[in-house]
């Protein structure tokens, strides 16, 4: 069997595109290509699913060393981080609704990671009080 020796090269379509239909897969996709490109930190996984009484459900998923990702995500579609202990770990959830999607975002990661990022967000509020009680 030979290898590719060449690089491939993509090229835009140049078909028109119609608007994407509402409830539709393609509408799922964009929603979640739009939702975490503006994300510094992406998530490892990205999954869509069908889930019938509901609608599409996108779940992006982040690693141990990605959870901030998940609290840039909570942050961008303005909805709280939920958190909690279990014997692997620790578990992190967002969920918003948009569009008629479930946006979930989720992260299990360890003990010592939550206590350094429990570390990092109390020292940004510190900071950030710090700096607003000076102005």
């Amino acid at each position: 069997m030979e290898k590719a020796t060449q690089a491939t090269t993509l090229t835009a379509s140049t078909q028109t595109t119609e608007p994407v239909p509402l409830g539709s897969f393609e509408h799922a996709a964009a929603i979640a290509v739009n939702t975490f490109l503006p994300l510094e930190e992406k998530p490892f996984a990205v999954e869509i699913t069908e889930d019938f009484p509901s609608g599409w459900r996108i779940h992006f998923k982040y690693r141990d060393s990605r959870v901030r990702g998940l609290f840039e995500f909570a942050a961008a579609v303005d909805v709280p981080v939920t958190r909690a202990t279990t014997a692997f770990g620790v578990h992190f959830d967002a969920i918003a609704r948009h569009e008629g999607l479930e946006l979930h975002a989720s992260a299990l990661t360890s003990l010592f990671e939550a206590q350094a990022l429990d570390d990092e967000i109390a020292l940004v509020a510190a900071v950030s009080e710090t700096i607003g009680s000076a102005q």
